[in-house]
């Protein structure tokens, strides 16, 4: 099964865990059971670490407010290079954004001093090819997208009240 969780709440919502396999996460909910499901797209996708309190608190701020997404494990799942495309538009092209720049790998790979000489695609296939370099948590929506957390600027993305 995908590595990917799920979780949807409101009037219609479904728990989705275990039963939907890798071909359609963690972009698609699976909606019913059996030969009759379906899958819809989902559109609050969150690459997180189970180690990042950040990560966690965003995750319980989506709970708490029955935000329907996708929780993707960073590390071992990083976000996929239509994904960090789709986030460099959202970040005004700052390829340093996405960047987690106090984690070991980005110091391992000195990239304080070789980021700013490498071109937009070498970047964003160094992210896509280690989730520990990723900044997070990383959140895409069908029309938004931001990376940290920062709850107002969530909030406002996700339309999220009071």
């Amino acid at each position: 099964m995908g590595g990917a969780q799920v979780e949807s709440h409101g009037a219609d919502a479904v728990a989705v865990r275990e039963w939907i396999g890798p071909d359609v996460l963690p972009s698609s909910l699976a909606v019913g059971l059996g030969a009759g499901a379906r899958y819809l797209p989902l559109m609050t996708k969150v690459y997180a670490y189970s180690g990042c309190g950040m990560c966690r608190t965003a995750l319980k701020v989506l709970k708490t407010h029955g935000v329907a997404h996708g929780s993707v494990p960073v590390r071992e799942q990083p976000p996929t290079m239509a994904e960090l495309r789709k986030m460099l538009a959202f970040q005004g092209g700052a390829v340093r954004r996405l960047f987690n720049t106090s984690g070991a790998d980005y110091r391992a790979l000195g990239l304080a001093s070789t980021l700013s000489a490498m071109s937009p695609d070498a970047a964003l296939d160094l992210l896509a090819t280690n989730g520990n370099l990723v900044k997070r948590p990383f959140l895409l929506t069908a029309d938004g997208g931001t990376v940290g957390f920062d709850e107002n600027v969530w909030r406002e993305l996700l339309g999220i009240q009071g």
